[in-house]
């Protein structure tokens, strides 16, 4: 049984309390009666529409404060039950119903509404299309109830917050768009001028098989953590690739917003995947895969809610380009001042010794050696590990926190990653002695009267890269991004 609203008229309150004798005596002051306030309220429900009977139900409380009530069915029939039903004669019409009521102290109140047997039984039909799809999802609404008419009320719920209520019956189809991923349940509610309403369910799939977002900005100090102040990279080109018979193809592309942020959407999954950037000329990267390259690494999406964030940290450089060098010579090297090594540890047993005292590596911490002066006579083996000895005078860094600086006599970690190497190697030909250089798998004579300088060393992918700097011979494989003979 559906329960209409109610359609409330006028509402009045007659005191026909008699004012109370004066007592002759002055002692005990008699006590006036007091009753509580009085009011009259109802709805109704259709219980059938031929014959036409109404069931009449009081809303002023279970516990109600009058003692004596009336109904005026406004056909001239009446009735004191609490809970009437009463049948009206046919031809049915709109009929105004009053309910009075009354307290003990005999104050009454009226409350009056109108009936409609012309309401029709309410069953609610919508389809909607489509119901899945991935975001943004577009879905039109559509209500096939059988019997519609003027003077009804539509309420669309769409399950994601947003509503919408219509009044008229030539706009109550509707469309909504959902933005975000999810199971969203839309309703229909519809009510007639009696007040009575029904409710239809329609269940909605927005999806996003996988989701890769990331962003870009200035890595200033290197440290692979966007900080505040840190600009972001805007309008770069992000491309996201799919392997295909052992080809990395590009199947979408997009630029990063005001904020260097970027996302894809992936709608069929099952595939390995992996996001390439656009570096612009005067940058390298200070994170990512690898040698810090300007993709990341490969991950496989086998699930329909799996989420990959991929950042990539920059750094402005004077040069353009990087270069793939093997130098051999004999004669005297060093590494630059001003020269470091950054990684994050792996593992439990790495340490450092510098001035002769011994500094544990511990899983996490983020170490790095920063050059004070020249260093002469060096060895330092960079890949999935690091190794080096006889590095001078440097400081040892870890966490952000300066332990020591001083003389290191050796770093050992069998396991680094993230790793970056920003070192200057100067080897100082002399007369006869023997220089030369692969550049880029170019072979070149480096003239011995001239000072070699090769800037920012970083170690290849997947390739180890090894200096060694001592009075007689040099060994340098790996990438750089400049060189030049002063």
């Amino acid at each position: 049984m559906n329960p209409i609203g109610v359609i409330t008229g006028s509402s009045t309150t007659n005191d026909t309390t008699p004012t109370p004798t004066q007592p002759t005596q002055v002692t005990p002051t008699p006590t006036l009666k007091k009753c509580p306030p009085v009011h009259a309220s109802f709805t109704t429900s259709i219980l059938d529409y031929d014959p036409f009977q109404v069931t009449f139900i009081e809303t002023n409380g279970t516990v109600p404060s009058h003692v004596r009530r009336r109904w005026d069915f406004g056909d001239g029939n009446s009735s004191t039950e609490e809970r009437p039903v009463h049948t009206y004669a046919s031809p049915p019409k709109p009929y105004t119903v009053t309910l009075t009521v009354w307290n003990a102290c005999n104050e009454s109140n009226t409350s009056t509404l109108q009936v409609y047997p012309d309401c029709n039984r309410i069953v609610p039909e919508i389809v909607a299309y489509p119901r899945i799809g991935t975001v943004p999802l577009r879905v039109s609404f559509t209500d096939t109830s059988p019997v519609i008419k003027d003077g009804y009320t539509w309420k669309w719920a769409f399950g994601d917050g947003e509503m919408i209520e219509i009044t008229e019956r030539t706009k109550r189809n509707v469309s909504h768009t959902y933005y975000k991923p999810g199971i969203y349940f839309a309703s229909l509610t519809i009510s007639n001028r009696c007040r009575q309403s029904q409710s239809a369910i329609i269940s909605i799939n927005a999806q996003v098989k996988g989701t890769i977002s990331g962003r870009l900005w200035l890595d200033e100090n290197v440290n692979e953590t966007i900080d505040p102040g840190e600009s972001n990279l805007s309008g770069w080109q992000i491309y996201l690739e799919h392997e295909e018979d052992g080809v990395w193809k590009p199947i979408q592309a997009t630029l990063t917003d005001s904020d260097g942020r970027y996302q894809f959407s992936i709608l069929d999954y099952g595939g390995v995947y992996r996001i390439r950037e656009d570096l612009k000329p005067g940058f390298w990267i200070t994170t990512g895969y690898g040698d810090r390259c300007n993709i990341s690494e490969s991950f496989a999406l086998f699930e329909s809610d799996m989420q990959f964030t991929k950042n990539f940290g920059h750094k402005k450089s004077e040069f353009k380009n990087f270069h793939d060098i093997t130098l051999t010579s004999s004669g005297n090297a060093t590494i630059s001042k001003g020269s470091f090594i950054q990684w994050v540890q792996r593992g439990m047993n790495g340490y450092a010794i510098v001035n002769e005292t011994r500094y544990e590596l511990r899983n996490e911490d983020r170490c790095a050696i920063y050059f004070n002066e020249k260093s002469r006579n060096a060895h330092i083996s960079l890949a999935g590990d690091i190794h080096a000895d006889n590095l001078g005078n440097v400081s040892l860094v870890i966490n952000g926190i300066l332990l020591d600086n001083g003389f290191c006599h050796e770093i050992v970690s069998p396991m680094i990653e993230r790793y970056h190497s920003d070192l200057d190697a100067i080897i100082e030909t002399e007369k006869n002695s023997f220089c030369s250089l692969i550049w880029d798998r170019n072979y070149t004579t480096v003239d011995w009267k001239k000072e070699l300088v090769i800037h920012d060393i970083i170690p290849q992918e997947v390739k180890r890269m090894n200096i060694t700097l001592d009075m007689n011979s040099v060994f340098i494989h790996g990438r750089a991004r400049a060189f030049e003979q002063q």
